[in-house]
C-alpha cells in the first residue's frame, strides 16, 4: 500500500464509521416514518431451510440512492407493506440484512444473531470505483445448532464456520479481502422495532 491510499484510508474509514454509528440510524428513523408501514402479520417457520427458501423468493435486493451512498435502513414494518402490496421486499444490503435478522434470531443459539457492517480495502478491487461501490456491505451473522452461518443480501451461503470470526473473513463475500473496519450489532428476537439495535461491539482492524 503505498502512501496516497495509506492517507486516502485515513480518512475514508472514520468518516463511514462515523456515517454507520450516528447518520445510517437517523436518516433511516427519519425516512421510514413517511413509507408505507405495516404492523404483521408476522412470519413464523418451522425451519432454517424453510426460512432461507421463503426469502430467496420475496427479496430482491435494490441499491440505496446514489449507488448505495445514501444508506436507508428499511423498518420492519415497511418490508410488511412492500410484502402486502408488491408480495416481494426490495431493498439494499442493510435492510435486508436487519429484516432478515428479526426472522433468524428465532433460529439462533443463546442469542448468537448479528448485524455486521463491514468496511472493505477499496484498493483490492479492479478498480477504485468498483471498491467504493463494493467495499462497505452489511451481513447477517447467525449461529446456528453450533455452526456459523451468512446471510448476505438475499442468499444464505451454504457453508457454514466453528466460530464467529472464521465466518467473518472466510464468507464469499470477505473472503480475499482485507477487512478495514467492522460494527456488530446484536438483533433479537422482538427486540428489533424497525430501528437500528444498540451498538454492542466495534472493531478497528486497519492495520499501518
Amino acid at each position: 500500500m503505498n502512501v496516497r491510499q495509506r492517507t486516502f484510508l485515513t480518512l475514508y474509514v472514520p468518516l463511514w464509521a462515523t456515517w454507520f454509528r450516528w447518520g445510517r440510524g437517523i436518516l433511516s428513523r427519519t425516512v421510514n416514518r413517511f413509507r408505507g408501514r405495516l404492523a404483521g402479520p408476522n412470519r413464523y417457520f418451522e425451519s432454517l431451510d424453510a426460512f432461507r427458501a421463503w426469502w430467496q423468493n420475496h427479496t430482491r435486493w435494490k441499491s440505496d440512492p446514489l449507488q448505495g451512498i445514501i444508506d436507508i435502513v428499511a423498518s420492519l414494518e415497511h418490508a410488511q407493506w412492500q410484502w402486502a402490496h408488491k408480495g416481494i421486499f426490495e431493498d439494499d444490503c442493510d435492510g435486508l440484512a436487519f429484516v432478515a435478522a428479526h426472522y433468524l434470531a428465532d433460529f439462533a443459539d443463546d442469542h448468537q444473531c448479528h448485524v455486521v457492517t463491514l468496511l472493505l480495502n477499496p484498493f483490492e478491487y479492479p478498480t477504485l470505483w468498483e471498491g467504493l461501490q463494493l467495499g462497505a456491505h452489511v451481513l447477517c451473522l447467525f449461529q446456528h445448532q453450533g455452526r456459523w452461518h451468512v446471510l448476505s443480501n438475499t442468499e444464505i451461503f451454504d457453508e457454514t464456520w466453528s466460530t464467529f470470526e472464521e465466518a467473518l473473513y472466510q464468507n464469499p463475500y470477505s473472503a480475499g479481502h482485507t477487512i478495514l473496519w467492522y460494527r456488530v450489532d446484536t438483533v433479537r428476537r422482538g427486540k428489533h422495532n424497525g430501528h437500528l439495535p444498540r451498538i454492542s461491539k466495534v472493531n478497528h482492524v486497519m492495520e499501518g
